[in-house]
């Protein structure tokens, strides 16, 4: 039983990166909202770019960001259906990425650019992973 268990979250642990970068084949497919994922996919490719040529290892804080995203989305579909329904919970969730977003962007302001590309990565890949979770809190798969 345990080993389902944790297959079963591994597979939910996959599920975000996976569905949140399969917008880049067709980015309008969903309409003008799954665009926000796209161009975060492009944000991060080129974040990481400029990050590579300046050789700047602080911008690897931003990692912590999307991390805990795939841990809300790991307890959100370890509890289907029992979970908060409430949407205090998931804009608790969005402040405090965007919160953690500022204060790293204001931080590693000498690579400003790289930086807010990361941030912007970052705030589209939380913002995924709180929709996914509260569609998968609430068992709404709408």
């Amino acid at each position: 039983m345990g080993d389902n268990i944790l297959m079963i979250l591994g597979m939910f642990f996959v599920a975000l990166p996976y569905s949140y970068f399969s917008v880049l084949s067709s980015p309008f497919a969903s309409g003008y909202l799954s665009v926000v994922p796209a161009l975060g996919a492009v944000c991060l490719f080129f974040g990481v770019l400029i990050g590579l040529v300046q050789k700047n290892k602080s911008l690897f804080a931003f990692v912590i960001l999307p991390l805990l995203s795939q841990g809300l989305v790991a307890v959100s579909f370890s509890m289907i259906g029992e979970g908060p329904e409430s949407a205090f919970w998931f804009w608790l969730f969005l402040g405090s990425q965007l919160l953690a977003s500022i204060y790293l962007v204001y931080r590693l302001r000498s690579a400003i650019v790289a930086a807010l590309l990361l941030a912007f990565f970052c705030l589209s890949y939380a913002y995924f992973a709180a929709l996914l979770s509260s569609m998968a809190f609430s068992d709404t798969w709408s």
